[in-house]
């Protein structure tokens, strides 16, 4: 089973095409790490984001392999904190 990680632009599901959609080895783990805490955008939908940005870069940097997926993720990151409108969609 795979997963896709999109980010996308609330309202309206707008996917944000700067960040790499396709799947890679370390995205499940991310988004089932039990250390990163989750805020979620409504109770319908698996759109989330990390409640502390931080705290999230630091787990994918000791976390995740191989090291191209590690700045993948933090790019995505990085593209959370700069809009509070953007979330992350995990399609299994």
């Amino acid at each position: 089973m795979g997963l896709n990680i999109f980010v996308v632009k609330m309202p309206g599901w707008k996917i944000d095409n700067r960040f790499d959609f396709l799947r890679h080895t370390g995205d499940g783990a991310f988004a089932t790490a039990p250390e990163i805490e989750w805020t979620h955008h409504d109770e319908d939908s698996d759109l989330r984001r990390p409640v502390d940005m931080e705290a999230a870069r630091s787990w994918v940097r000791g976390n995740v392999q191989p090291e191209a997926n590690v700045w993948r993720l933090i790019e995505g990151l990085d593209l959370l904190a700069s809009d509070a409108g953007l979330w992350m969609s995990f399609d299994w």
